[in-house]
């Protein structure tokens, strides 16, 4: 498996999906400082800009972002013709896969760091009061944690739309539509149990009435439930993998050969 994640760092470089998901980490802080600029109604503090940071990470960028990802990372085995010769070394799908997600997790984290330093640099521009060190250690905290959680709720997803060469573009899709209901989901007291705002609970996000329904609260043992289901669901995917790809795998050869019987004889 070792091996295996180091491969999977090295083909990194040859990304260049990479450098778009470097400079997507940019939105939320972006999107987030064009509205504080233009919010004339009251001052912001630095905890008030990281927090609306975070909340439109979770709700129009990372979802998109960490689908995107992660279905371009898996899908290149395909695209690149390489997955027939690692399945007759042989490496399994499902540890392959395995290897891949858990870079991305790592990307995820990092990601999480660009955009706490992407926060900053947009506070300090702003000059917003209130930046201290604990508070600049709670936000990158926050940011990296949410961010894990966020690529959690999307695993499925991920992992679902592996198997089949280009499935990943559906699964963009959803992904999008999946963060946008995160915020009318969280409007309606449902943030406990959908698994894109279990995340807060784990954060300790605060609670604002424009975005949580009246009265509502955290319930952390129910959030941490739904995210480990949530993984669970996803493992058990992953192991699912091996045999829809080599019943792909076999289909393929089959059309290949038939396409190759076929010019012989014309």
């Amino acid at each position: 498996m070792l091996k295996l994640i180091k491969t999977e760092l090295l083909k990194l470089k040859r990304y260049p999906i990479v450098w778009v998901a470097a400079a997507a980490m940019l939105c939320g802080p972006l999107l987030s400082w064009f509205t504080i600029s233009m919010d004339t109604s009251g001052t912001y503090a630095f905890p008030d800009f990281s927090d609306n940071v975070i909340w439109t990470n979770f709700d129009a960028v990372n979802p998109l972002v960490f689908t995107l990802l992660a279905g371009y990372i898996i899908s290149r085995e395909w695209a690149d013709d390489t997955l027939k010769n690692l399945l007759t070394i042989p490496v399994p799908f499902s540890k392959l896969l395995t290897a891949k997600l858990l870079v991305i997790a790592a990307l995820v984290a990092l990601s999480g760091i660009g955009s706490f330093l992407a926060t900053v640099l947009f506070a300090g521009i702003s000059e917003l009061e209130g930046f201290t060190a604990n508070l600049a250690v709670q936000s990158l905290v926050q940011m990296v944690v949410m961010n894990l959680c966020v690529y959690i709720a999307v695993l499925p997803i991920i992992v679902f739309t592996s198997k089949k060469p280009g499935g990943f573009v559906a699964g963009v899709g959803f992904a999008f539509f999946y963060g946008v209901c995160g915020g009318l989901v969280a409007g309606h007291g449902l943030g406990n149990v959908y698994p894109l705002t279990a995340g807060f609970a784990l954060i300790n996000y605060r609670i604002d009435p424009g975005a949580f329904s009246e009265g509502f609260a955290y319930n952390l043992p129910l959030c941490c439930t739904v995210l480990a289901l949530t993984l669970v669901l996803s493992i058990v995917l992953v192991l699912r993998t091996d045999k829809y790809v080599q019943k792909n795998g076999h289909r393929q050869r089959d059309a290949a050969a038939a396409a190759g019987s076929k010019s012989k004889k014309r």
